[in-house]
């Protein structure tokens, strides 16, 4: 079986047609720019799709241009190329010389069609070496779902972000009909006019123009221990809460175990039935009837929420598909994941395209099902070493993060509040800085967390 399957593998290499995708991305014109079908081939390639060697270098220099923000030129390209050994002399101009003369004439309408029969070949070479993973998977005892699990069902879930949803035309009559449909039935007080996910903070509520919206990528970025699990679990379960059920919460909790999610579930519930003191409260859950009452009471009612877990995924590739097949059984209204960095990825030791990847796909996925994508993130030492709020670009490993976020939300410890009056009072107090958000104005205040009722509410 290997054999016949790589055999076939060789008729998915075109050197001639990796010459021509390079040799119409360049640019004739400096004054005039890297064109918009350049810029999306670029966006679309990687170097994996490049088999022959002098292009693989090739389309790392032109890369390396284009994200500089200059204008591929063939001088601008070869200046790069220039300090390699291999493209000194007469020989590598004249490797280079063959790539840039692949195509002759107009380039530019060119670039997209090479450019998807290109990605078209990588995706059948990773298929014939997906069936071979497979055989060799079986031959050391695997099963075959395990084997299918492992090297199949990643290539069908990247095969879905290329399906007609994604990167489609969208016709107006397309767009604007289920507008039309909603403003009509909010003007009959049918139903909201837009679907949110309220925070049930007002302030942040206020500034979000009711809550989190579907498409969103929503990034609560925070040190370690300052409450940003306990807010995630607020908001989800806001989403849920409501008199009209708009779905279910898929909450991927990467950091701890479901049933650990579940008891922070229970004390926000049960604390409305205790003691509001917080010592008389502490003690009702661990010592008295009372408490072991409203414990039992509340995990009872939550048994019948639509609240679902997962406490692992092998990579992002798998956590969407995960979501997707939620949503399809069950209908969701938004995603949590706890937390972004915690999600396993194939870049073994490049973290910085791990993390990028992980948010690209996330805010594809929130677009993709049309819900908002929450998402945890630790955020570096930055901010605590130099004694001041965090910002957006604290954020850990990767600048995509900022960049594909819609809304991002940043909490820090209140530094006009002591440990031991933190203590004291059973509350801590914590900034929320909305320092990120598309769709409308920024907004900072504090709130009250409670790391005993499992509950955050605005400062008093």
């Amino acid at each position: 079986m290997g054999g016949g399957i790589a055999m076939k593998a060789a008729t998915n290499i075109n050197p001639q047609l990796e010459r021509q995708v390079l040799a119409s991305l360049f640019v004739s014109d400096e004054s005039v720019g890297n064109s918009d079908h350049a810029l999306t081939a670029f966006n679309s390639l990687s170097v994996g799709d490049f088999t022959d060697n002098t292009c693989c270098k090739m389309f790392i220099a032109m890369k390396e241009v284009c994200d500089a923000g200059f204008a591929v030129t063939e001088e601008a390209v070869f200046a790069k190329l220039s300090a390699l050994k291999e493209f000194c002399g007469v020989d590598g101009m004249n490797r280079f010389d063959e790539v840039a003369g692949a195509i002759a004439g107009s380039r530019i309408s060119q670039i997209l069609p090479l450019s998807k029969a290109l990605r078209e070949l990588t995706r059948r070479r990773e298929f014939v070496r997906a069936c071979n993973c497979v055989s060799d998977a079986l031959d050391k005892g695997k099963s075959l779902r395990e084997a299918l699990s492992e090297n199949i069902a990643p290539l069908i879930d990247g095969e879905s972000l290329l399906d007609g949803s994604v990167g489609g035309v969208l016709t107006a009559k397309t767009v604007f009909e289920p507008l039309a449909s909603a403003y009509c039935a909010a003007s009959k007080g049918n139903i909201p006019m837009v679907a949110t996910v309220p925070t049930k903070l007002n302030t942040l509520d206020s500034a979000l123009d009711g809550g989190f919206r579907a498409g969103q990528l929503v990034i609560i970025g925070a040190r370690p221990s300052v409450g940003k699990t306990t807010l995630a679990m607020n908001f989800a379960l806001s989403a849920i809460s409501g008199e009209v059920r708009m779905g279910y919460v898929l909450f991927v909790t990467l950091e701890m175990s479901a049933q650990s999610l579940a008891e922070k579930v229970i004390s926000h519930d049960a604390s409305h039935s205790v003691p509001k003191n917080e010592a008389q409260f502490r003690w009702a859950f661990s010592r008295c009837r009372q408490g072991l009452v409203a414990l039992t009471d509340a995990a009872k009612k939550r048994a019948e929420s639509p609240l679902l877990f997962v406490e692992s995924v092998s990579d992002v590739r798998h956590l969407c598909a995960v979501a997707r097949k939620a949503n399809t059984k069950t209908p969701l209204c938004a995603l949590f994941v706890d937390y972004l960095q915690l999600v396993p990825s194939l870049h073994a030791g490049r973290r910085y395209e791990a993390v990028s990847e992980i948010s690209m796909r996330l805010k594809s996925l929130a677009k993709e099902l049309k819900i908002p994508v929450v998402a945890l993130a630790q955020l570096n030492r930055s901010s605590s070493n130099e004694d001041r709020p965090p910002r957006a670009s604290d954020l850990k490993e990767s600048g995509q993060i900022e960049q594909d976020a819609d809304v991002i939300i940043l909490l820090s410890r209140s530094k006009d509040q002591s440990d031991e009056e933190a203590r004291s009072s059973g509350c801590r107090k914590v900034l929320v800085d909305l320092v990120k958000n598309r769709n409308g104005g920024l907004t900072s205040f504090y709130a009250s967390f409670s790391g005993a009722t499992s509950s955050f509410s605005e400062w008093r």
